[in-house]
């Protein structure tokens, strides 16, 4: 067993009698060594961190640089050659750690030991940080999944506090694809009301003062107070004045702001905006001049900007608007 060997084990204490005479013996043949032999073992006791990480073994770690410690001493062994007069001397020379050596050798042991350390660290904050956590977004949509497996969208000025494994806090508007859990219900709190569900797909509106909940796939209860509406897929209620409407969700576009698409078919232009409104969380008041009533619009836009949809109106609906104060003003149209 060569010296690099005998040190590997020396760091996990699995040394015989033998093999520590060995080291003795090398540590006497330069004072370098010493000094290098001290400085390695302060720096393994960086594993003192993983001592509850079982399946870290030091002799394995120190496996992967011995090839370096090994290429350090013969290019050492070289230039020593280099550097002395010529001799007939066949002595196996001895292996010297120097400085330059040691820096290489801590390197390794770092982002060995580091890297460990962070992923113990990791996996040990994770169910901890996932089930207190704050998801914020303010000028684009935030896409994550919660601990439990449920993937949710978030649109944009929105928020969610998660209060436990399967508990959230919203404000704003979000996209639900919740995981299924028989043993335990998500639940959503917003302010006025609460969604509760085993596993379904669905979008919440939460504002100050008003809900509107519409569910894609499986079964939802909504609860005000003492009052609990069921909604299966297709459903939707809409929530204003503590006032709860229920009813089959007939518009194409109620989940345009999470798929970026806005399809119109033969709609009129009043709802059109309405539902423009909705999707850009934009204030857009129709002027009584306008005449809108008897405009009708087929159209689709993908990815589109408020200002695209606005400027192809001015040109299928001769649109005339105006832009104040962050609201649009629809003025007139050609209807």
């Amino acid at each position: 067993m060569n010296i690099d060997q005998i040190i590997g084990k020396l760091l996990s204490s699995e040394t015989n009698d033998e093999e520590r005479i060995a080291i003795e013996n090398w540590k006497k043949e330069a004072e370098e060594n010493v000094k290098a032999l001290k400085e390695i073992q302060q720096i393994a006791k960086i594993g003192d961190t993983l001592k509850d990480y079982q399946d870290f073994n030091t002799n394995s770690a120190w496996s992967n640089f011995e090839e370096k410690i090994e290429s350090q001493a013969v290019t050492h062994k070289l230039k020593t050659e280099q550097d002395q007069p010529s001799s007939t001397q066949t002595d196996t020379p001895t292996k010297v750690f120097t400085i330059a050596n040691l820096i290489k050798i801590a390197a390794v042991i770092a982002i060995v030991f580091g890297a460990i350390f962070a992923i113990k660290n990791d996996v040990g904050n994770l169910s901890k940080s996932n089930q207190q956590q704050s998801y914020v977004s303010n000028e684009s949509q935030l896409d994550f999944i919660l601990n439990d497996g449920s993937q949710i969208t978030l649109d944009k000025k929105s928020s969610i506090d998660v209060n436990g494994r399967r508990k959230i806090k919203l404000k704003g508007r979000s996209h639900f694809d919740i995981a299924k859990d028989k043993t335990q219900q998500f639940v959503v709190d917003m302010p006025v009301g609460r969604v509760v569900v085993l596993g379904t797909q669905f979008t919440i509106d939460a504002k100050k003062n008003t809900t509107e909940l519409y569910v894609i796939e499986g079964k939802v209860r909504y609860e005000l107070g003492e009052r609990t509406v069921l909604l299966t897929k297709g459903d939707y209620i809409s929530v204003v004045d503590n006032d709860i409407v229920k009813s089959t969700n007939h518009n194409k576009n109620i989940i345009s702001w999470k798929t970026n698409k806005l399809v119109f078919r033969e709609d009129n232009m009043v709802d059109v905006f309405t539902i423009l409104s909705k999707h850009y969380k934009k204030e857009i008041i129709i002027e009584k001049s306008a005449n809108l009533e008897k405009c009708g619009v087929t159209t689709s836009f993908v990815k589109a900007s408020l200002q695209e949809i606005l400027n192809e109106f001015t040109i299928t609906h001769g649109l005339k608007y105006l832009i104040k104060n962050g609201k649009v003003f629809v003025v007139s149209s050609n209807c």
